[in-house]
């Protein structure tokens, strides 16, 4: 929620948002691409560039908001090597414009998934949820220039 209210008070209406997992709602002023689970492969989204021309709509440039539950969600699937690669390259290669840590009740770990929907077994459960939202500026041509896509066989 922190994160939204940033972007309603820092961006100008048109911005493109890539957001990352299911995020809260961002108001109508905002293109906002939800590629789910997979920013990985956001050149798959479609867009018509201010010449007309319909390309990846990362390549037009915006903003990319990341959430830390799905970066650590990976860590025990398969495919946790090239997606940790993938964050680290996202750290590495973008500006990181604002970061939103968990509060001073905040928890290390991604989330209390086991006290999610029971917050009488931990009743502190709802105050420390452990997410942290990343915003980073993504340049016009930032996501090919820095080699984000997908890898081969990721």
């Amino acid at each position: 929620m922190q994160a939204r209210e940033w972007v309603h008070q820092r961006l100008p209406a048109g911005e493109q948002l890539f957001v990352e997992g299911y995020p809260p709602h961002f108001n109508d002023e905002y293109v906002v691409h939800r590629p789910g689970l997979h920013i990985d492969k956001l050149q798959a989204i479609k867009a018509v560039g201010a010449d007309g021309v319909k390309r990846a709509a990362v390549d037009l440039g915006g903003w990319l908001i990341t959430d830390s539950f799905y970066e650590e969600g990976w860590r025990l699937e398969q495919q946790a090597d090239q997606r940790a690669a993938f964050y680290g390259r996202l750290r590495k290669s973008l500006t990181l414009v604002k970061e939103f840590t968990p509060g001073r009740h905040g928890d290390p770990m991604p989330f209390v998934l086991d006290t999610l929907y029971s917050p009488l077994v931990d009743m502190w459960s709802i105050d420390r949820p452990g997410h942290t939202v990343r915003i980073y500026r993504l340049k016009a041509g930032d996501w090919r220039h820095h080699k984000l896509q997908a890898r081969p066989g990721s």
